[in-house]
C-alpha cells in the first residue's frame, strides 16, 4: 500500500511540474491551403492514366496551444480549381473549372510541437493530424441538393499535416504565428467509389484502378494572446 502511495505521489509531483512548464494561449488567423492529386489511376499492363483535382483552399481558424501542442478549428471555402488528365503516353491536359463551384468545409486539426527558444523567437517543427469535414456543395451560387445523400460522407478527408512554424513576440501578451505545414490527404469517399468501379471493369481486363493522395503545402499566418 505505502509503495502504491509514493508512485502516485511521484506521479503527481512529476505532472505537476511538467504542468508549470506549460504556457497557454489562444488566437485566430487565416489559411491558404493547395491539395493536388486527389484523383484515380487506372493500369493495364504497361499503361497507366491517371486523372484528378486540383482543390485550392481558403478561410480563417481559432487555435488553443499548451506550448507542445496545438488543437484548431477552422471554417473554409474549398474550390476545385482545375480537373487534370495524364497518361503514360505522355498526354497531358488540364482544364480550369467553374470558380463558383466548391464546398465550405470546418477543419479540426491537433498538432504536436517542439518549441526552440531562438532569442527574438520561437522555432518549432510540428506534426500532427487534420480531419476536412465537408458541411455543403455550392455550384452557381446554388446549394447542391444531395437528397437522402451526405456530402459529409461522401467528400469530407483525414490528413496529415508536418512542417514548421515560428512565433514572434509583439508583446509581453501577444505574438505573431506563422507555419508552413505539408499536408498529405487521404482519398475521400467518392473518389474511393469512383476507384472501385474502374477496378471492377478493369480487373476483367488485369488492370487495376487506385484512388490518388492529395498533396500541397498548407500555410498558416495569425495572432496568439497568452493567458
Amino acid at each position: 500500500m505505502k509503495k502504491v502511495v509514493l508512485v502516485l505521489a511521484l506521479t503527481a509531483f512529476i505532472a505537476s511540474g511538467a504542468f508549470a512548464q506549460l504556457s497557454f494561449s489562444a488566437g485566430v488567423g487565416a489559411f491558404f491551403d493547395g491539395s493536388f492529386g486527389n484523383g484515380v489511376k487506372m493500369t493495364l499492363g504497361s499503361k497507366w492514366s491517371e486523372q484528378g483535382n486540383d482543390i485550392i483552399s481558403f478561410g480563417g481558424f481559432l487555435f488553443f496551444d499548451a506550448s507542445f501542442a496545438e488543437a484548431s478549428v477552422s471554417f473554409g471555402y474549398n474550390s476545385i480549381a482545375a480537373e487534370y488528365k495524364r497518361d503514360s503516353d505522355g498526354n497531358k491536359a488540364s482544364e480550369a473549372l467553374d470558380p463558383d463551384e466548391g464546398f465550405l468545409a470546418m477543419g479540426l486539426s491537433f498538432l504536436g510541437k517542439f518549441p526552440l527558444n531562438m532569442g527574438a523567437l520561437t522555432f518549432y517543427p510540428a506534426i500532427g493530424i487534420e480531419y476536412n469535414i465537408v458541411l455543403a456543395h455550392f455550384r452557381g451560387g446554388d446549394k447542391v441538393d444531395y437528397g437522402d445523400e451526405s456530402v459529409t460522407e461522401w467528400f469530407s478527408q483525414f490528413g496529415i499535416l508536418a512542417g514548421v512554424g515560428i512565433d514572434l513576440p509583439l508583446s509581453s501578451a501577444m505574438y505573431l504565428r506563422a507555419q508552413a505545414l505539408f499536408n498529405l490527404r487521404f482519398p475521400n469517399k467518392f473518389v474511393k467509389d469512383y476507384a472501385e468501379s474502374y477496378n471492377e471493369y478493369l480487373s476483367v481486363l488485369s488492370g487495376s484502378a487506385a484512388a490518388t493522395l492529395g498533396i500541397g503545402p498548407k500555410i498558416k499566418v495569425g495572432i496568439g494572446f497568452r493567458l
